[in-house]
């Protein structure tokens, strides 16, 4: 399967820098005044801590596993989906596109799988693979 998000460090750069350029401009407008130190070492803290969770949790991971039955293990991943919320909302060619619905969707992303002869690729943002990971005890 193809590469269909970014990985961590993009997805780190996204919340370090974002998260660091508010923090700045809110703390050096609001309290920067009252402050005895430098208002953007607390600026890159909180960045830090917001670019290693976001990084951690929504960026995007793909899990490869053997596949014995092609079938049976489409039918076990739906069921799992289900579970988990998600519904079968679209095929690209090889590729079966699931998502949650308005506006649990909006925080869960997609989940993209590809199952051929003798493997499955199921990529998504990586907290939703690894639960997934732990429903299929792979």
């Amino acid at each position: 399967m193809y590469d269909l998000g970014p990985r961590f460090v993009p997805t780190f750069l996204y919340y370090f820098v974002s998260t660091t350029l508010i923090a700045l401009f809110v703390l050096s407008k609001g309290i920067g005044d009252q402050l005895d130190f430098d208002p953007s070492q607390i600026a890159i803290a909180l960045g830090l801590v917001a670019g290693g969770l976001g990084g951690y949790f929504n960026s995007t991971d793909t899990l490869e596993m053997p596949v014995k039955n092609k079938g049976g293990f489409a039918k076990q991943l739906q069921t799992n989906l289900e579970q988990m919320g998600f519904a079968e909302t679209d095929s690209l060619e090889d590729i079966t596109v699931y998502e949650r619905p308005f506006p649990s969707g909006l925080f869960s992303g997609k989940i993209f799988v590809q199952i051929e002869k003798d493997t499955a690729s199921i990529s998504g943002r990586s907290g939703m693979i690894r639960g997934l990971k732990k429903r299929l005890n792979a």
